[in-house]
């Protein structure tokens, strides 16, 4: 159940094909550990089983010693002593890189790289500085409009197995892109830069 940082990008690399792209910097960004109340726990006393992991998981973030001992007591009696993630103690121990990333729908994505002037493809990376003067470039353009985009419900009919039509195939939703989505997006690429070059990042990636 531990899955490690870089197996959660492999895997958000192969899902932004099909659905969004992630913008992230490869800053050597400090690795924290965290304790999580494992998804193993049960809680049948409780009306909500995730309710009462929210619970747990506020006492044992605390910083009360009292509270963690509490929600480390509760835990354990409640895993199931099958689970190895958290070694039949209730609390998963996961590791969490500090470094702030976003992403977007490919659509939304692939509009945002042209209006920082830059190539809009699914995979890339940028150098500080060049992403420092595209976000220049970006926040002195006179207009943004031929960027901006309505939303889009996109669905057409698709024959079954059987040969029957089916008029109500599933759709695919597109969220538009007005001017103020666009400079908020901005700040993200902002905030972005900003973490990477005080984290020592050398290059901006997206994919």
């Amino acid at each position: 159940m531990n899955f490690s940082r870089i197996a959660s990008r492999i895997a958000s690399r192969i899902a932004s094909r099909i659905a969004s792209i992630t913008f992230y910097s490869d800053s050597p960004a400090e690795v924290k550990e965290k304790e999580e109340i494992c998804i193993c726990t049960y809680f049948p006393e409780y009306e909500n089983n995730q309710t009462a992991r929210k619970e747990l998981q506020e006492m044992l973030d605390s910083g009360d010693p009292e509270l963690e001992k509490a929600a480390r007591e509760e835990a354990a009696k409640h895993t199931d002593f099958q689970c190895y993630g958290c070694k039949k103690t209730g609390i998963e121990k996961t590791k969490e890189k500090q470094e702030f990333e976003f992403n977007y729908s490919n659509s939304n994505a692939l509009a945002m790289l042209e209006v920082l002037g830059l190539p809009p493809e699914y995979n890339g990376e940028i150098s500080i500085p060049e992403m420092k003067r595209a976000l220049i470039r970006a926040k002195n353009r006179s207009s943004l409009e031929k960027f901006e985009r309505k939303e889009e419900i996109l669905t057409r009919p698709r024959e079954t197995e059987e040969g029957v039509t089916e008029l109500h195939a599933p759709y695919f939703y597109s969220t538009g892109l007005s001017e103020y989505d666009i400079k908020d997006r901005l700040k993200s690429f902002e905030r972005l830069l900003k973490e990477a070059e005080a984290n020592g990042a050398k290059n901006i990636i997206w994919g």
